[in-house]
């Protein structure tokens, strides 16, 4: 009997991931834990929360700018105001994060 975690797919792009040591990458998206200890890390890794929302679950504010995500698992940005701009139609969205190093 093996004590190697079953790692969760990705909760971007439900990719396929792999531990590497320190750290799990995703293999499609390049979604990465932080380095951290090698016994912890795959615990880590099916304990985050996917920062995407179900737009059947709710929407943006109006006004709000965001990455969207389509069936095709394709992403994009995309202003919500009340409804999607253009023709569009995403089935997901989240917040745009920050970018590390800035505040």
């Amino acid at each position: 009997m093996s004590d190697e975690i079953k790692l969760l797919p990705c909760p971007h792009c439900g990719g396929q991931v792999e531990q590497y040591m320190y750290l799990v990458l995703c293999d499609t998206c390049g979604m990465r834990t932080s380095m951290q200890d090698s016994n912890k890390v795959a615990d880590a890794w099916n304990r985050r929360a996917s920062p995407w929302v179900d737009c059947k679950d709710r929407l943006p504010k109006d006004g709000e700018l965001v990455v969207v995500g389509y069936n095709d698992k394709s992403i994009g940005l995309l202003g919500y105001w009340d409804g999607w701009e253009g023709d569009f139609t995403p089935v997901k969205w989240m917040p745009i994060p920050p970018m590390e190093g800035t505040k």
